[in-house]
């Protein structure tokens, strides 16, 4: 279960970030992806094509772990990476979901989907 709750965080971290850039964010969202028993909820921030996010990830009997990352939108396309290799690139698919393929640094492709998250 480890091998896809770490991809699904990573995906989530994809989706929105703190990046290394100050921007003043025309909008924030938050999203929320489930894969097997993990949950992962990324609060992201826009300015123009530029989103930055951070993640958190919630594993059965684990700790909530945190990832930041950086990307851009496009259109209804997504990219976003994390510092380490991990890659997710997806389309808008409605109003309230994104669907993707997340790539790890290690080769790993798993399809993940999203929705967008009311409420804090």
């Amino acid at each position: 279960m480890k091998r896809f709750s770490r991809p699904l965080c990573v995906m989530l971290i994809l989706l929105g970030c703190w990046g290394a850039f100050p921007l003043r964010a025309e909008s924030a969202e938050a999203w929320e992806a489930r894969y097997l028993f993990s949950r992962a909820v990324a609060q992201m921030e826009r300015e123009g094509d530029k989103i930055r996010g951070v993640v958190f990830l919630q594993e059965p009997f684990r700790e909530v772990s945190t990832y930041h990352f950086s990307g851009t939108i496009e259109g209804d396309s997504i990219f976003a990476s994390h510092y380490t290799g991990h890659s997710f690139r997806g389309k808008f698919t409605g109003d309230d979901e994104i669907s993707g393929v997340l790539r790890t640094s290690t080769g790993f492709s798993l399809t993940l989907k999203a929705r967008r998250r009311e409420g804090p």
